[in-house]
């Protein structure tokens, strides 16, 4: 059976909300462990998924360079994320805090969509050389 791409990122939320309500004393620590395991693999698939897309459409030169953006982004996000978690995680506790993640993670589905929809338009605008599907 051929999977979409909606369906992993539906599947990879699902085991974050699996993840949040099952991390408490009460529940077998395997459980969270087990949620854990997809979450990562889904996570690594949508970061190679992202590293394709930039070099199939900026091209081998450019698209380095998209890479480098996006990990320069992605780093940015890891260095101000311990900012806010610890306090997060404090006052909403494991659960809430980690399903306010997969809520934000929900509201995030329609952005792969909205590349496709209106990609064309967005490359179009780049002063750098993309390609034309």
């Amino acid at each position: 059976m051929i999977t979409t791409d909606r369906q992993k990122q539906a599947n990879n939320i699902h085991r974050l909300f699996w993840f949040a309500w099952t991390a408490r004393p009460s529940v077998h620590w395997i459980s969270p462990v087990l949620a854990g395991i997809p979450f990562a693999w889904g996570n690594l698939c949508c970061f190679i998924s992202a590293a394709m897309y930039f070099i199939d459409v900026y091209g081998p030169l450019n698209g380095a360079s998209a890479m480098a953006a996006n990990g320069v982004a992605r780093y940015g996000m890891g260095a101000v994320f311990p900012l806010f978690t610890f306090q997060m995680y404090q006052r909403l506790g494991v659960a809430w805090a980690t399903s306010l993640l997969a809520f934000i993670s929900v509201a995030m589905l329609p952005i792969p969509w909205l590349f496709f929809k209106y990609g064309e338009r967005i490359r179009a605008k780049s002063r750098y050389e993309t390609m034309k599907y």
